[in-house]
């Protein structure tokens, strides 16, 4: 494996179905033995496996590394504080030369998967060349949202040990400084925000999701594609995708660009943001109905005028050349204090969209000498550790996932009908 990429594989959180994570083992030990990865870690609490004997059984036998931890007291949005600290103790045995494939224990392993550690597709960096190496090469996701910055699929990931690592960065900054970030972005968006400015003014007023509500789905839509601000932020989202990431583990995906471009041309972005017209490579979640991406075909299409021109497409063709420009978007002014009106703009349809108010706070100062922040909302607490908080906190996840796992098969649904639509 001299001349290869060395993959290892860290595993991290809790076990949730024993059944999906013996059937995981099984698919990593058959890669390893492949000789696709060179090592395996799991990384989980303390006692965990006390209760999944064959699984600790099945490690033992297999010598796969096990990292066990004492549970964090303190939670954060979507257990991200717990995320981070099980995949920092992960990485801990992974050589710092390698590349590392991180998943969950409840994940679903796939020939795609498997084909790109095989074959070992180029990761290096896209366009513009004069950008900073926030990562030294792309991160390789799942999907993300397509509206929503650095709102990332962070079930499985691939990349260079050293860009993963950025990713752990244990930022309260998402909590305490900026509003209503999901955990998500608390892996993704902090490489990114202390790199360009313009993040940093947006985060601060980011509005955060409502569920099972399409008519809220398409005022968010509307709403924020009216703002320049916020068009600046998207497309420098955008931007970044395209150099920093890989969307998918199928290397098809990519291969079919080409050709679903040219489908494109006579669709206006318009009509796929508000379904008028249905494309196989851009899905609704079920829960938000806001657009995701699967691939990274939609993102191409965008910066590479693509679509039929409509008032969006001549907006973004116009701002596109000065966002690609990194004097640009290293001198953004961004001061959470001091905002431009474009930026109170924004906050005031953040704000319009009923769910909270953002951080900022006009106290009709003219000389600009008195401010107010408002509070965050923090939402950490500390968890019980009692018998019956913990027996509590398990039948919550448990209502959390079994949720989880309604909407992803409304979604697939919903994508089938399309099909058959089509």
């Amino acid at each position: 494996m001299a001349d290869r990429r060395r993959n290892w594989v860290v595993v991290a959180g809790l076990v949730r179905d024993e059944a999906i994570f013996a059937r995981q083992l099984e698919v990593l030990v058959d890669w390893r033995k492949k000789q696709l990865t060179e090592g395996i870690v799991y990384s989980t609490w303390t006692n965990e496996l006390s209760k999944y004997p064959d699984i600790a059984r099945f490690l033992a036998k297999q010598d796969i590394a096990l990292v066990e931890i004492a549970e964090p007291t303190l939670q954060l949005e979507g257990h991200i504080l717990h995320q981070m600290t099980s995949l920092h103790y992960g990485l801990q045995l992974v050589p710092d030369q390698a590349y590392v494939f991180r998943t969950r224990p409840d994940m679903r392993l796939t020939q795609e998967m498997q084909d790109f550690l095989r074959n070992e597709p180029s990761l290096a960096l896209g366009a513009p060349d004069d950008w900073p190496e926030i990562f030294e090469e792309r991160l390789v996701v799942l999907a993300g949202s397509l509206l929503t910055p650095f709102y990332i699929n962070d079930m499985i990931f691939y990349g260079r040990k050293k860009d993963v690592n950025k990713l752990v960065s244990f930022d309260v900054a998402c909590e305490v400084i900026y509003a209503n970030m999901a955990a998500e972005q608390f892996f993704f968006a902090p490489s990114f925000y202390r790199a360009l400015p313009i993040f940093r003014s947006f985060f601060q007023l980011s509005a955060p999701y409502s569920y099972d509500d399409r008519d809220w789905a398409r005022r968010f839509i509307v709403q924020h594609m009216a703002s320049d601000f916020f068009l600046q932020v998207w497309l420098t989202y955008l931007i970044c995708l395209d150099r920093y990431f890989r969307i998918s583990f199928d290397e098809r995906t990519r291969d079919r660009a080409e050709t679903e471009h040219a489908s494109l041309r006579d669709l206006s972005l318009g009509n796929l943001l508000f379904r008028n017209k249905a494309v196989p490579f851009l899905s609704f979640h079920p829960a938000t109905h806001l657009p995701m991406l699967e691939t990274e075909t939609f993102v191409s299409a965008i910066l590479n005028d693509v679509f039929r021109h409509d008032a969006y497409a001549t907006r973004i063709n116009k701002l596109l050349p000065t966002l690609r420009e990194w004097s640009f978007q290293e001198s953004w002014p961004a001061n959470a204090l001091l905002v431009s009106d474009d930026v109170r703009k924004f906050a005031m349809v953040v704000e319009g969209l009923g769910q909270r108010r953002s951080r900022i706070d006009e106290l009709d100062d003219t000389s600009k000498r008195r401010f107010r922040v408002r509070s965050s909302g923090h939402r950490w607490r500390l968890i019980g550790s009692g018998d019956t908080v913990q027996t509590m906190t398990t039948e919550i996840n448990q209502l959390r996932r079994t949720n989880e796992a309604l909407r992803e098969e409304i979604l697939a649904k919903d994508a089938e009908i399309a099909r058959l639509k089509r």
